[in-house]
């Protein structure tokens, strides 16, 4: 088993020697630009926002409308009839589609 890893290393040692020097070459490059280390981090922050944003909004979206409450139970928003027109229309395409 030895020997045989052992044969397949020496076929392969151009391609050995080619990673090794992209390696080196990926070792100076970060060497000269270390914020890109960075880049995920920004990645990273830029989604979040975004999620948040967007949670914000839909959020928003849900509770537009008059609050109203039930004899036994939490507040809920009644929508105007816009709102419910547009919600039947959107449920209406759904059900097309499928």
């Amino acid at each position: 088993m030895q020997v045989l890893i052992l044969l397949i290393v020496l076929a392969m040692r151009k391609r050995v020697e080619l990673v090794a020097a992209l390696f080196r070459e990926a070792g100076k490059s970060v060497h000269a630009m270390p914020l890109l280390l960075i880049q995920p981090v920004w990645t990273l922050l830029a989604l979040c926002v975004l999620c948040a944003g967007w949670a914000y909004a839909a959020l928003w979206i849900e509770s537009a409308g008059q609050p109203t409450r039930t004899e036994v139970g939490p507040v809920f928003f009644k929508k105007d009839t816009f709102l419910q027109v547009r919600l039947l229309l959107k449920m209406k395409r759904r059900g097309q589609s499928k």
